[in-house]
């Protein structure tokens, strides 16, 4: 089964973490996920990126 995510980059250190704990079902969700992110950090004057990747689930 094919999922997307949500990483942030923290903009000081580079590490990557996954943004909440849900995987989005479809790419336009996780996009307007990181979209909303990259908002609230632009409006509190952070730099963190925020990019969407696909991932596959094995069950």
């Amino acid at each position: 089964m094919t999922y997307w995510i949500v990483v942030e980059w923290n903009q000081a250190s580079g590490q990557p973490r996954i943004v909440g704990d849900d995987l989005h079902w479809t790419e336009d969700e996780a996009e307007a996920v990181a979209e909303r992110e990259r908002a609230q950090t632009r409006a509190v004057g952070r730099r963190e990126q925020f990019t969407v990747h696909e991932i596959e689930v094995q069950r």
